[in-house]
């Protein structure tokens, strides 16, 4: 404890003493001499001192400073594999029984120098109370992801005096990212405790496959199937796929060496829409121990929510083939172009944009145009020689145009709007788009109306006007983009002259599209979740609403019916999580589901559909050779060591040897002004109670 002065110099103690002194000596040595005896007289004084010291000495604001000592553990984290691979090997009696008494007896023994958390880990990460030391270790998990432990160790410990990591396990990560990276950038030693077998037998499996998780519709799709053997030099296998129980692939295979793997490619594709399963095995040969890993299931989910744009021209022109082409450049639009009267024999159901090239150009196109605009579609309107302009000011697009007479059109290049914010352009893009070749406009004047957002003004004669060459009105009812002249197919050509491809203009163009057709959506209650759970992981489901006003809100309740296949029924309330929803639930049954998720906004039911799988695929048998360079280097790394898995006491004795892992010493200091503790308060009032009591008791009061 000490002593310190905020407001004022600690030599203002000596006029207060002074002051306090002659006070005292005055009253009882001057003024009050022959009162008292000399003794008492003193004795008075003193008192009389102290209690105008300790009231004076207030007036400096002095601060009373505590420091306290605390010392914090090394804090140890040891971390458990229970992935089912760990007792799928020939020591799995061990790994049941004796294993369990050493790991045990390690943590108490660690405990006793240090703060002990313990971790178990497969799929997901969870802290294992200390208290129940009966419960044993089960080798369920059905995945394994070191990372996602890895990073769980750093987020709940990184505050805490994290001394070191122990780390059990085979080393074989079949979830989540490289663990590798995550080791390389550890501030603290991980030792590894090196479980499983390193032995390699006589085995087939199907390692990987890579395919797409979502298709559209009738899109042809490519597969990949890895194949891996294991000590099976000169067999013979078979290596089929199905989709959805019928055989769609069938290849013999010679393994040609012991360590062999080979890659074998297929298409498929799909016109119903859902989730469909696939499955690829490779025959067991004799004397397989393992036949687990000799099939895969895999899921993909095929849908048909391409939107459709619908190009309509006035007359024939390479624009047409130009916009085609870049919108054809991104799948997830369905692209049909035709002349004005010809759409009818088109087979769309819904038009998602219209790209309106040279229309209106007569009474008939105007109502065509203004039917779907009154219905919400957006459109994408390219002015050009045929456009009626006096029909096409009708139709609110955002901008009018006023002919100033029957002259030629104008030759306008495009300058690009840094203010611009509806949406963003590459800065290649921004940059190419005044080199790009001049459009023909009309002689025209321009009027924007307040909605518009110009993307590019026109630059004519050397000099940039206020008018717009590119444009994109955000009303509330009607979005519209007009492209304010024709021949945009010489940027396209003049791209791949510079640049041997079309990249830029197919991003204007693109990202136009992109704009319009997002404007157009109206799923304003979306439900975002995993196509396919493993058996016994946890599903999670989010969602989001939308009011009219396109702001998130979490109002109302929402609620999720999963059904199965079966009928069976499960009825869920969704939580609300700042302006959104989410929902934890246990995996169910393996099979395929369908889910509705419904809420009420203002009067309006909003509702939600989809479909999920839970597969009982085990990644754990896929692989079960230890990986214990995976574990070493981890070690390495991190300035650690691997041990073996009955060997705690060599751990524990290197842990004691590594000047890393010792305590930290906090000190805490508190500042306290006199003035508020009570028992200073407390100390004046009663060296002022003395006096007086003393000078009633003498009788002088």
């Amino acid at each position: 404890m000490s002593f310190m002065f905020t407001e004022y110099s600690p030599f203002w103690l000596i006029p207060i003493v002074v002051f306090a002194a002659g006070i005292a000596f005055w009253g009882y040595f001057v003024g009050g001499r022959g009162m008292f005896s000399a003794r008492q007289r003193n004795l008075l004084a003193a008192l009389r001192f102290l209690s105008l010291l300790l009231v004076l000495f207030l007036l400096l604001s002095p601060v009373v400073r505590f420091t306290s000592h605390q010392t914090e553990k090394p804090l140890v984290v040891v971390a458990q594999d229970v992935s089912s691979s760990i007792v799928s090997t020939k020591d799995s009696t061990y790994y049941k029984t004796d294993y369990q008494n050493k790991i045990c007896n390690f943590i108490d023994q660690a405990s006793e120098d240090y703060d002990v958390k313990v971790l178990t880990f497969s799929s997901e990460t969870a802290e294992r109370n200390l208290q129940n030391k009966n419960e044993n270790f089960t080798f369920s998990g059905t995945q394994t992801d070191m990372a996602e432990c890895l990073q769980y160790v750093n987020d709940e410990y990184s505050e805490q005096n994290l001394c070191a990591l122990v780390l059990a396990g085979d080393g074989i990560a079949n979830k989540g990212g490289n663990p590798l990276t995550l080791a390389q950038d550890a501030t603290y030693p991980i030792y590894t405790i090196a479980m499983g077998d390193t032995t390699r037998r006589k085995d087939l499996s199907i390692s990987n496959v890579r395919c797409n998780d979502l298709v559209y519709a009738d899109d042809v799709f490519p597969i990949e199937i890895t194949m891996k053997a294991d000590k099976a030099a000169g067999e013979r296998s078979v290596v089929r796929v199905f989709q959805d129980g019928k055989k769609i692939f069938e290849q013999q295979t010679t393994i040609t060496s012991e360590r062999f793997s080979v890659t074998l490619p297929l298409t498929s594709s799909c016109s119903q829409p859902g989730v469909h399963r696939f499955r690829a095995e490779v025959v067991p040969i004799e004397d397989e121990t393992n036949t687990l890993n000799n099939s895969r299931d895999f899921f993909v989910r095929i849908t048909d929510t391409r939107q459709n744009i619908l190009l309509l021209s006035a007359a024939p022109h390479p624009d047409i083939s130009a916009i085609k082409q870049s919108i054809q450049a991104n799948k997830n639009y369905k692209v049909e172009s035709c002349l004005f009267g010809e759409q009818n024999k088109l087979k769309t159901e819904q038009t998602d944009l219209l790209i309106a090239h040279q229309l209106p150009y007569d009474k008939s196109s105007f109502d065509f145009i203004n039917t779907l605009t009154e219905k919400g579609v957006p459109v994408l309107y390219i002015l050009g020689s045929k456009t009626d302009y006096a029909l096409f000011n009708r139709l609110d697009a955002g901008v009018k145009v006023q002919l100033l007479g029957r002259g030629s059109p104008l030759s306008a290049q495009a300058v690009y709007n840094p203010l611009f914010a509806l949406f963003s352009l590459s800065e290649e893009a921004s940059q190419m788009m005044r080199d790009f070749p001049p459009l023909n406009v009309p002689l025209a004047r321009f009027t924007l109306s307040q909605e518009a957002s110009v993307l590019a003004y026109q630059y004519i004669g050397g000099t940039k006007s206020e008018y717009p060459l590119l444009c994109f009105c955000n009303g509330t009812e009607k979005k519209s983009g007009v492209i304010c002249g024709e021949n945009i197919w010489k940027w396209r050509l003049h791209n791949y002259l510079l640049n041997q491809n079309n990249k830029e203009a197919n991003e204007i163009v693109e990202k136009a599209v992109r704009y319009l057709v997002a404007a157009k959506e109206n799923n304003a209650f979306r439900v975002k979740h995993d196509n396919v759970f493993g058996k016994g992981e946890q599903m999670v489901f989010d969602a989001e609403l939308y009011n009219r006003s396109y702001e998130l809100t979490n109002t109302p309740e929402a609620r999720l019916v999963i059904r199965s296949q079966q009928g069976k029924e499960f009825a869920y309330t969704f939580s609300k999580r700042n302006n959104a929803y989410t929902l934890s639930i246990p995996a169910l049954e393996e099979g395929e589901y369908t889910y509705t998720a419904h809420t009420t906004l203002a009067g309006t039911d909003y509702k939600a559909t989809g479909t999920f799988v839970i597969s009982d695929e085990h990644l754990e048998t896929i692989e079960l050779v230890a990986n214990h360079s995976l574990l070493a280097t981890m070690s390495k790394m991190s300035g650690g060591e691997m041990f073996s898995c009955d060997n705690f006491d060599s751990l524990l004795a290197k842990m004691k040897q590594n000047d890393y892992i010792k305590p930290v010493i906090h000190s805490l200091t508190t500042n306290k002004r006199m003035s508020e503790s009570p028992w200073y308060w407390a100390l004046i009032v009663l060296v002022m109670a003395g006096e007086w009591f003393l000078r009633k008791y003498w009788g002088r009061i």
